[in-house]
């Protein structure tokens, strides 16, 4: 498992969000969330209780929370990709 830095985490997160506002900021429904979520739990590289026990990927180090919120991400091991608007 991976551990990055604090500069690592802000640097991903800065990134995600510049790619989601150039998405329209658009969101996933429940159903697309709920799918992304079962892989995540599913996969050996989830922290259910990283974050405050909201789930933290370990590849990427990113909330899961979040991440699977924004249709402009995608799992780093490709478990689930990008939602084109």
């Amino acid at each position: 498992m991976k551990n990055k830095s604090l500069y690592t985490k802000a640097k991903t997160l800065a990134n995600d969000l510049i790619k989601w506002s150039k998405n329209d900021f658009g969101l996933t429904t429940d159903e697309q969330y709920d799918e992304r979520y079962k892989k995540c739990i599913a996969c050996k590289s989830w922290d259910p209780t990283g974050y405050n026990n909201t789930g933290e990927c370990l590849e990427c180090n990113c909330s899961t929370i979040v991440k699977l919120k924004l249709i402009s991400t995608e799992c780093p091991l490709k478990h689930w990709l990008e939602i084109k608007p």
